[in-house]
């Protein structure tokens, strides 16, 4: 999967996501549109791939695996610290500045490749590369075993696009920035997607 992304207008503590969810859940099949995520944002729960979660001075991936039930509705949403791979305005050549491989005032591509395992076919990892003109940023997750569970998952989900903030995104600007979020002013450009 890869895109164009412009986050130059989505400031500290703003987060704009392109993300994979097995939507609808389950328990929804009456309503093709009910959405379903791994926080379990309007009460149901389902596996989530983070493909970007950004703003211009952090981009991060991650994956929420979930235990299913017998139905096959989902509950227990989790992560793995060590599957969850980013980039950061400060520590890496990535945000706001010049000096940085990837400037992000400016428009660059992504592109996010899955790692199938040749022996077992299942999903075990995946390779992020941010590019802009000749500059590039590669990070990977390695083999991660977290990633098992979410093979079939991945094989039904749809794409989904959303901005928010919350009270406490710490998690996301990793010290890089304070400031509050100023959702007025949040704009995001996501252009040229192709699977």
């Amino acid at each position: 999967m890869e895109f164009d992304i412009d986050l130059s207008l989505v400031g500290c503590s703003c987060l704009t996501a392109l993300y994979t969810i097995t939507m609808p859940g389950v328990d929804n099949t009456w309503d093709p549109f009910k959405y379903c995520d791994a926080s379990g944002v309007g009460g149901h729960y389902c596996p989530e791939f983070d493909v970007m979660e950004a703003n211009k001075y952090a981009f991060q991936v991650n994956a929420h695996s979930c235990v299913p039930t017998s139905s096959g509705a989902f509950y227990d949403c989790s992560y793995q610290a060590s599957c969850s791979k980013g980039v950061y305005s400060g520590t890496d050549s990535y945000g706001p500045s010049t000096s940085n491989s990837i400037d992000s005032q400016y428009p660059f591509h992504m592109k996010m490749e899955f790692h199938e395992n040749a022996t077992t076919g299942q999903f075990e990892g995946y390779t992020t590369t941010l590019t802009q003109g000749s500059q590039e940023l590669v990070f990977t997750s390695g083999v991660c075993d977290f990633l098992n569970n979410m093979t079939e998952d991945m094989k039904r989900m749809v794409i989904a696009i959303s901005n928010w903030s919350s009270g406490d995104m710490s998690w996301l600007n990793k010290g890089s920035c304070s400031e509050g979020c100023n959702t007025n002013s949040v704009v995001s450009v996501f252009s040229n997607l192709s699977i």
